[in-house]
């Protein structure tokens, strides 16, 4: 078939946009592609998630029973073959409503708006009935109370840290106060120890000097 001038000019730009269509195809099927030449043409570019996007896209082939356009459906074949090989993973495109989209955002703003007030009042400093219950809840935690009081305050929290902190450290400045005059107790057990041990020893040797002497008088 001769074809000429639009007709002409219509047919190559058909084939070259299939031609672009077979190599998006190859590149899909093929594993390990890092790079799908979608840009090539305009058809391909639409057809993006079409063919490799979040989408079920199925494929018609046209062919022909006649035998001089066998070698065509062939090709046909071979082209909804490759079509085959690709992959798709759909998943279902999740629309929130207006109404839970609404209810989402005013639990956020309330949120935000309660660790507002938390931040502000973290500065102001606890009463003395305030402190009281911190020390009941410290005093139901040491014992493994099961009524443990849980406390919601982070300027609770803080003073209960603090409080641990402050007793952890008295604990260990005299767990060290112990040891030290533990280990000074040792040494001057040990000093005294080799004192009486060379004062015997003189001892021994001044007595025998005295029974020499005794002796030869």
């Amino acid at each position: 078939m001769n074809l000429h001038g639009l007709t002409l000019n219509e047919a190559r730009h058909i084939n070259l946009s299939l031609h672009y269509l077979e190599r998006v195809i190859q590149a899909l099927s093929r594993k390990g592609t890092h790079h799908v030449p979608y840009r090539n043409s305009m058809m391909t570019f639409i057809l993006r998630d079409s063919l490799g996007g979040n989408c079920l896209t199925a494929m018609l082939a046209t062919l022909s029973m006649l035998h001089v356009n066998l070698d065509e459906s062939i090709s046909t074949c071979k082209f909804a073959q490759r079509v085959c090989l690709i992959t798709m993973n759909a998943n279902v495109n999740y629309l929130p409503s207006p109404e839970k989209e609404i209810d989402y955002l005013r639990s956020e703003i309330k949120r935000l708006k309660k660790q507002i007030n938390e931040t502000n009042n973290a500065n102001k400093q606890l009463t003395e009935q305030e402190k009281d219950e911190c020390m009941f809840a410290i005093k139901q935690y040491l014992l493994g109370e099961d009524d443990f009081v849980m406390i919601n305050d982070m300027r609770k929290v803080k003073y209960c840290i603090e409080f641990m902190r402050d007793k952890l450290s008295l604990m260990t400045k005299e767990l060290e106060s112990q040891n030290l005059r533990s280990t000074l107790d040792i040494k001057r057990k040990k000093c005294m120890d080799e004192m009486e041990s060379k004062y015997k020893q003189i001892i021994e040797q001044k007595d025998e000097e005295i029974c020499i002497l005794l002796n030869k008088t």
